[in-house]
């Protein structure tokens, strides 16, 4: 496991980081609009930001802890 030398300050631990795997051309995986397990942007606005994308195959914690 890899660890920050450094700690959040902010508080924000979210998005988590995600685990994509490409099985074919043409995969939207949702960012910057969508994260995670379908997460909309907080700050990048879209209409319907999580249609149509292809959901992670795992998450691994908020900045890969």
């Amino acid at each position: 496991m890899v660890q920050r030398p450094w700690p959040r300050l902010d508080g924000d631990d979210t998005p988590e980081d995600e685990l994509n795997r490409i099985t074919k051309t043409g995969l939207n995986f949702g960012f910057p609009y969508c994260h995670a397990n379908g997460v909309p942007d907080k700050d990048i606005k879209k209409a319907n930001p999580c249609e149509g994308v292809t959901l992670p195959v795992t998450t691994m914690g908020p900045h890969a802890r």
